[in-house]
């Protein structure tokens, strides 16, 4: 870890992965559990769907039934976009990872940022791009994940709205550091809520007045 602060403090830049990796093992998942059971419970028809998916099927829900290799199929669609949904509009890690530009300064199309200045992307806004996610942005809509893209692959294949908008999904980082975690994250998420709606009914009691989003700044 100290080699990503070659021209800073190691000791702090060796601190701040290290908490960077506790809070994302300890604070991402159940965060995100309880707000993925909260947006399911909130659309009674939405989680009768995932159980009717959930019984199609054993109780054991391995990795590989959600993501698919070697022309295998999802077993779980619709509680994968359910998943994704509540992710994109409720991310755990919500602001900015910021990060120093090197000596070298960076190019940015036609904008130049200097050396020592420092940059970062806030999943929470990025996860609200009309661009990607249409004009229903700010609404919980897991079919969005679920449907065709007009455009097509290189390969004239059809493409699925789910290939489209990941590369506008923040959630989880992206690119070199995108999030280690992401699929250890995401077969959590999907243990616990096909546990849980499995086992139990659920319904919402009482809605909250008032709903608030805070943020917090990092270090570094």
């Amino acid at each position: 870890m100290r080699g990503h602060y070659p021209q800073g403090n190691e000791a702090e830049g060796t601190t701040i992965q290290i908490f960077n990796l506790i809070a994302g093992a300890l604070g991402v998942v159940p965060h995100t559990q309880v707000r993925v059971i909260h947006e399911v419970s909130r659309h009674p028809e939405l989680m009768q769907n995932i159980l009717e998916e959930l019984l199609k099927t054993d109780n054991t829900l391995r990795l590989d039934d959600f993501l698919p290799y070697n022309g295998r199929e999802n077993k779980y669609p619709i509680s994968e976009s359910a998943v994704h949904e509540t992710i994109r509009l409720h991310p755990a890690v919500s602001f900015s990872l910021s990060r120093e530009v090197p000596p070298s300064g960076c190019q940015l199309h036609q904008y130049h940022i200097p050396p020592g200045y420092n940059v970062g992307m806030a999943s929470y806004q990025v996860n609200y791009d009309e661009a990607y996610f249409g004009p229903d942005v700010a609404q919980f809509r897991p079919e969005r994940w679920l449907e065709d893209h007009p455009t097509a692959m290189l390969d004239g294949e059809k493409r699925s709205m789910k290939n489209y908008i990941e590369a506008g999904w923040f959630t989880f980082g992206a690119g070199g550091r995108v999030c280690i975690g992401r699929h250890l994250a995401m077969f959590m998420m999907m243990k616990f809520t096909a546990a849980i709606i499995r086992e139990f009914g659920i319904r919402v009691v009482k809605e909250p007045e008032e709903v608030h989003t805070l943020f917090n700044e990092m270090p570094g």
